[in-house]
């Protein structure tokens, strides 16, 4: 393969270690770590590890006025924690690697999750996507994840400033539940495409995805002020998909307090009606009537607001039916990118995970990037 620079990394026609990715996994206000029975180690920033702390096989994190207080024992404004099989449990979900905790305020700090991407990645696919899927579907998944993984991770690093994490553990970013979402199946598909990622002029990008465009995916554009993404494409290999089509209702009252904490004023509502972006079906804005005036709502925000399972895109109609407001739509998520029932649909029909990511990033290459 030869020699090529890509974002900080460089693909080499032997295999490197995958690098560490740092994953932002919830921040909170007090938090239990389990050890599974092992002892837990708590270092702290610049210090020896032994001039750390050793707990038995759990610790309480608690966010003090100045700092974080472990087990009733303040230990400054980060810790990393580690034990011996680096395996962990928070709330209901497990984790490999170490944890870092960052103390942010008196009512919050960050946990870290830092791992290799491969790991990450295993936990992943299991989170994103059904593991029962076909492996080519999981593999195109794979390619897809690592590419936007390694595009954020390396865009930090450009940045010129000390973020404390890559990406988050949610939609926000790629959704990651952690070790207990590995199998056999996500491994192989991490494994058979092990350091693949896709380039656009010899870098990676933010190679966005989605759970079902509902037959046509979206600009990239249209969802964030001035990104670009991969083109529109019209997908026929979602059509079997559950979330093909979706309806939400709400009563009015509901709708009203919601937009108003929300920071619309508003009042008695009289109508609503949509307003379609120049180049999607899709809806830009929700403009509202109300006894004064018409507020127009951006169809992205409506999504943040009421929860993006409720609203579950923004390809829908919306009317009034009584004392009540209905949503009624197509498609899970924002739309650009790879369709993740499209993926399925392809594999089904036969096509390689290859082929699956050339259809819906066309402008976008295939390389081993470690």
């Amino acid at each position: 393969m030869g020699f090529a620079t890509i974002i900080g990394f460089t693909a080499q026609a032997f295999a490197l270690p995958p690098p560490e990715i740092r994953v932002l996994i919830t921040s909170d206000k007090s938090t239990l770590i389990s050890g599974f029975s092992e002892p837990i180690k708590v270092l702290l920033p610049g210090k020896r590890p032994d001039q750390g702390f050793v707990f038995k096989d759990s610790i309480t994190i608690t966010a003090g006025d100045y700092g974080l207080i472990v087990n009733n024992t303040p230990v400054g404004t980060a810790a990393t924690i580690l034990n011996t099989s680096k395996r962990y449990r928070i709330k209901d979900r497990s984790f490999r690697g170490k944890i870092e905790v960052i103390w942010k305020s008196k009512n919050k700090f960050f946990i870290i999750n830092h791992l290799p991407m491969e790991e990450y990645l295993a936990g992943l696919l299991g989170s994103e996507v059904y593991p029962s899927w076909p492996i080519e579907a999981l593999k195109a998944q794979a390619v897809a994840a690592r590419t936007y993984a390694l595009h954020h991770a390396d865009a930090k690093k450009r940045s010129g400033t000390r973020a404390d994490y890559d990406v988050t553990a949610t939609v926000l970013s790629q959704v990651y539940e952690g070790t207990h979402k590995e199998g056999f199946r996500t491994h192989a598909a991490c494994r058979e495409t092990n350091g693949m990622a896709l380039l656009k002029s010899g870098r990676t990008f933010s190679a966005y995805y989605h759970s079902c465009c509902g037959g046509l995916t979206e600009h990239a554009h249209n969802v964030w002020v001035g990104e670009n993404g991969p083109k529109q494409i019209t997908d026929k290999f979602c059509k079997r998909s559950p979330k093909m089509s979706w309806s939400w209702n709400t009563s009015i009252k509901n709708f009203i307090s919601n937009l108003r904490s929300n920071g619309v004023s508003i009042g008695k509502i009289l109508g609503v009606s949509t307003e379609l972006q120049s180049d999607s079906p899709r809806i830009e804005f929700l403009s509202v009537i109300d006894g004064d005036s018409t507020k127009k709502i951006k169809a992205t925000e409506l999504r943040r607001i009421f929860g993006y399972s409720n609203i579950k895109s923004t390809w829908f109609d919306v009317d009034i039916k009584g004392a009540s407001i209905r949503f009624a739509g197509r498609g899970y998520g924002h739309g650009v990118g790879m369709c993740q029932w499209g993926a399925k649909g392809m594999a089904d029909a036969g096509f390689t995970y290859e082929q699956i990511l050339k259809f819906y990033y066309p402008e976008a290459g295939l390389a081993r990037v470690y």
